[in-house]
């Protein structure tokens, strides 16, 4: 086409597949399916001192529309076969040479067309644009084209304005039948679960997850562990029991010594007086105590954190809790009296501890409610408050007890964040003889077999990107991720001199980042992180320069979310009290599945099941399947409360009094 017939038109999409057809402009006169960047000017015209008036433009114009009729009506045979590749390719001006797609062969047999690019010179005076795909509209209105010396961008266009749940099906989840198999068998199999997991259903795991490489990680990491993974710990890990005197020391906290609790029915509540490190069995106040499996602790204080170890196949499940400690040798400074940001400065150490809990299950694998929980492990050190906890998903070694196995139980390997600014592996072993015990057993860790700190800031939060690599992210807004398995990692393989030095490093925020999440199984090598500026990134740390797309800006700071397996999503909430996914394919749209009546604090999610649970800071916890709304933005999705809890201080402390 002459350079006046392509003034004002963009090139149509390159893309022929059946399933973006529908990305096309429906006839010759129809507009494009969506505004793209306008197609650069001659270099006379946008030289020019002046622009002339319209009215005198216009004159020219029609005064040179015969000249030129003759020469549009010359090549209206190449410019229909031109238009019929259109949709196959663009036109690209590189080193002043114009490369165009070669007409496909029509010889008779050819089972399909084969496109050649052949240089030619092109016109005097004229210059070939480069044509933008897709220009892409970001919140508030801004357009953002994809850069012409980059052979990337965020992913695919905007949803699509056509099609019904098929075309949803494929702009979430991909157009090829490997893709969407997952998703349908995933909507078939729980479509009867409004909110929690029906009894007797049983758990499965997702369609996207991979047994065959969920197994070889396995074995692998557990054949390491084996031939000298265990012993490269014990090197560089030293450890010691302490008595039940000595191990009290590093539970202390500012806690009551006891509380009252009020459980049962609204209409008749009961009182249960709780004394600090007891618990009590949530049955006990009804009067129907079947199928009421529960138990609520008080550990004295706030919780920090608290983190489940599974163990699908044994009968014996962990819990690492850290509550709220301060210094009980008071070498900190006051509140307001710190010289430095307390969220951006390491403390001095102080004694401060890890309870890990026992659970006992039944041969159904539910909860005994016959057997209270116990405080198997005391987690002692020295390097002050530890502040976020996470387990290896993968459990180094069977924890069932033999006569043939060795003398401890390897609970997993437990990595922590402590208040003096480092962040520590902890390989977790319980003595055998001390398993089964009513007593906890209490432990001090003087030294970590991985013990590592970030130069210039501290570590804020961490995340298992598989059995052996963990990724931290810092106040500064980098991210570092190590790897157990590689040399140079542990304490007892550094070389002297060395240091343990991460093989990723970047920057991926301005500020702080708030948390940190993989899509482990199914999508280990995605990584998304939420920063204080309000928008959560999610990169792939296999190209993570290019490979990387940021959400829609948020008001509040998303301090929790989590990976939902079932639907490839990753979620969190938003400052309007609703819980949004952000799908891998489309990070950069919000697709909301519950409401809460107050602040979100947490969400949970669970790779056996779709359901998610989420906490508001007015004290429910509801929850919800988000599969059938994702799916289809039709469906009315369900909303479960589990539980309510209300809480008030002692009546000598509150401002109103009763």
């Amino acid at each position: 086409m002459s350079r006046r017939q392509s003034r004002n038109k963009a090139a149509k999409s390159y893309r022929v597949e059946e399933e973006y057809a529908f990305l096309d402009e429906e006839g010759e006169d129809a507009g494009p399916s969506r505004s793209r960047r306008p197609a650069a000017q001659d270099d006379d015209e946008d030289g020019d001192e002046f622009m002339l008036d319209a009215d005198v433009e216009q004159e020219q114009e029609e005064e040179e529309f015969d000249e030129d009729l003759a020469e549009e009506e010359s090549e209206d045979d190449a410019a229909a076969e031109d238009e019929a590749l259109a949709r196959e390719s663009s036109i690209v001006d590189v080193d002043d040479v114009l490369v165009t797609p070669a007409r496909p062969s029509a010889s008779k047999g050819a089972s399909g067309s084969v496109l050649k690019f052949v240089p030619q010179t092109p016109k005097p005076k004229a210059v070939a644009p480069v044509q933008v795909p897709h220009s892409f509209a970001k919140s508030g209105g801004r357009k953002v084209n994809m850069d012409d010396d980059k052979l990337r961008s965020r992913g695919i266009a905007d949803f699509s304005g056509k099609g019904g749940q098929e075309v949803r099906l494929k702009d979430l989840f991909g157009p090829a039948h490997t893709d969407l198999r997952p998703i349908l068998k995933t909507r078939d199999d729980w479509r009867l679960q409004e909110t929690l997991p029906l009894r007797g259903s049983g758990l499965k795991r997702s369609p996207f997850e991979s047994a065959e490489a969920r197994a070889k990680e396995r074995k692998l990491f557990q054949s390491w562990y084996a031939r000298g993974g265990r012993e490269e710990f014990a090197k560089g890990q030293k450890t010691s029991s302490l008595s039940q005197e000595q191990g009290a020391g590093y539970m202390v906290n500012n806690g009551a010594e006891a509380i009252n609790v009020l459980m049962g029915k609204a209409t008749s509540p009961q009182l249960y007086p709780l004394t600090k490190h007891s618990l009590v069995n949530v049955a006990d106040p009804h009067e129907d105590k079947a199928n009421r499996n529960g138990w609520l602790l008080n550990l004295g204080a706030r919780i920090q954190d608290a983190q489940w170890m599974t163990n699908e196949e044994g009968s014996t499940q962990y819990l690492a809790v850290a509550v709220e400690q301060k210094d009980s040798m008071g070498q900190q400074p006051a509140a307001m009296e710190q010289p430095t940001a307390p969220a951006f400065s390491a403390t001095s150490p102080f004694p401060a501890s890890i309870q890990i809990w026992a659970f006992e299950s039944t041969k159904n694998h539910v909860m005994d409610p016959l057997k209270k929980p116990r405080l198997a492990l005391v987690i002692c050190t020295d390097w002050g408050a530890p502040k976020q906890l996470r387990w290896s998903p993968i459990v180094p070694r069977d924890r069932e007890i033999s006569p043939n196995s060795n003398d401890t139980v390897d609970v997993g390997l437990l990595a922590g964040i402590w208040s003096d600014g480092r962040v520590r592996v902890l390989n977790v072993e319980i003595p055998t003889s001390d398993a089964e015990s009513s007593e906890p057993t209490y432990t001090h860790f003087s030294n970590a077999a991985f013990d590592t700190s970030i130069p210039h800031t501290v570590p804020t939060c961490l995340h298992w990107l598989s059995a052996s690599t963990i990724a931290v992210g810092t106040a500064a807004g980098t991210l570092a991720i190590w790897t157990l398995t590689k040399l140079d990692t542990l304490n007892s393989t550094i070389a002297e001199g060395g240091s343990c030095r991460p093989w990723l490093y970047k920057q991926i925020g301005d500020t702080y980042i708030l948390t940190l999440l993989s899509g482990w199984p199914s999508q280990p090598h995605f990584l998304s992180a939420s920063t204080a500026d309000g928008f959560a990134r999610l990169y792939d740390i296999r190209s993570p320069d290019a490979d990387t797309v940021a959400s829609v800006r948020g008001r509040v700071l998303v301090a929790t979310q989590a990976w939902h397996e079932h639907t490839q999503s990753f979620i969190m909430p938003d400052e309007y009290y609703m819980l949004k996914h952000n799908n891998i394919r489309r990070f950069y749209h919000n697709i909301y599945s519950a409401r809460a009546e107050s602040s979100i604090v947490r969400v949970a999610a669970s790779p056996v099941h779709p359901g998610v649970l989420i906490a508001g800071a007015h004290g429910a916890v509801f929850a919800t399947n988000p599969v059938g709304r994702v799916v289809n933005t039709k469906v009315v999705p369900w909303q479960h409360i589990w539980f309510v809890h209300e809480w008030r201080p002692p009546v000598e402390v509150m401002i109103a009094k009763p």
